[in-house]
C-alpha cells in the first residue's frame, strides 16, 4: 500500500488473497487468484483443466484451483494455512459437480 501508493481496497484485497484465496472474493480477487495459477508459463498436471474451467466460469476455476491446492498440500504432508481451508469450504462444495 505504502510502497506503490495503492489506496483502492478492492485492489489491495485482491493482492492479499492471491495465494490463499478467501471465503468471499470479489470478481477482481478471483481473477488475480486464477491469473497467478494459470498464467501461460505454468505447466503442471491439471493446469489445462484449470484454464478450461476458468474460461467457462470464473467461480469454477476458483473452486478447481482450491481443490487441487488442498489435495497437493495434504498429499505432500504440508501444513494448510487456515485461509486456504476457509476458501475450500466456501468454494468447492457448491461447485463440486461442475469441476469434476
Amino acid at each position: 500500500k505504502a510502497e506503490l501508493g495503492v489506496q483502492n481496497e478492492d485492489i489491495l484485497n485482491a493482492i492479499r488473497q492471491h495465494t490463499t484465496g478467501a471465503a468471499f472474493m470479489t470478481p477482481l480477487a478471483q481473477v488475480i487468484y486464477m491469473a497467478d495459477y494459470i498464467e501461460p508459463g505454468r505447466d503442471f498436471p491439471g493446469v489445462e483443466r484449470a484454464r478450461e474451467l476458468t474460461k467457462k466460469n470464473l467461480a469454477f476455476g476458483v473452486a478447481y484451483q482450491t481443490q487441487q491446492t488442498l489435495t497437493y498440500l495434504t498429499q505432500k504432508g504440508k501444513p494448510v494455512y487456515p485461509k486456504t481451508l476457509a476458501t475450500y469450504n466456501a468454494w468447492v462444495p457448491p461447485y463440486r459437480k461442475e469441476i469434476k
